[in-house]
């Protein structure tokens, strides 16, 4: 005779790599929704979670093997279709379609960046003259030093 083996909530995450609470959910909706047959698969009974709860006893619910694997293994068939292979040449193919639209972006940028640098130059250079011409300016229209002037209680008065 076959035993069967039940699993904690923890265990049974860890081994079919789900969330803890994933696993909670679905022992609940068995609980809630499922049939007597698949509600045997789940510990403790029904009239022995009742017992334990009058008792203030805590208890763990642990699931059924074959209840998880039905469930979830079905799941991971479903989720996980094969997905057809590409053939390498396809691949190559694929790889040097996209290096060449790499390369040509990187054309379009290197010639943006030699448009900009030679404008920026060129706004320096306008930035040297327009030095040089305010430095001619200065020298053209040098004004002559402030005289101080003289506070007014000593006005009149000579040196």
């Amino acid at each position: 005779m076959q035993t069967q083996e039940f699993l904690s909530i923890k265990e049974a995450a860890e081994r079919y790599s789900k969330a803890e609470i994933t696993i909670r959910r679905f022992v609940r909706n068995v609980l809630k929704k499922s049939s007597a047959k698949e509600r045997q698969m789940i510990r403790p009974l029904p009239d022995e979670a009742v017992k334990l709860k009058k008792k203030g006893r805590p208890f763990a619910y642990t699931i059924n093997e074959s209840l998880l694997k039905e469930k979830f293994l079905a799941e991971q068939g479903t989720a996980k279709a094969p997905k057809a292979e590409i053939p390498p040449a396809e691949y190559m193919s694929l790889l040097q379609r996209t290096n060449a639209g790499l390369l040509d972006q990187l054309k379009v940028k290197d010639d943006q960046i030699k448009a900009l640098n030679s404008s920026l130059e060129g706004l320096s250079e306008r930035q040297r003259e327009t030095n040089v011409l305010m430095k001619i300016l200065e020298e053209r229209l040098l004004l002559p030093a402030p005289t101080p002037k003289k506070a007014w209680w000593n006005w009149g008065k000579e040196k």
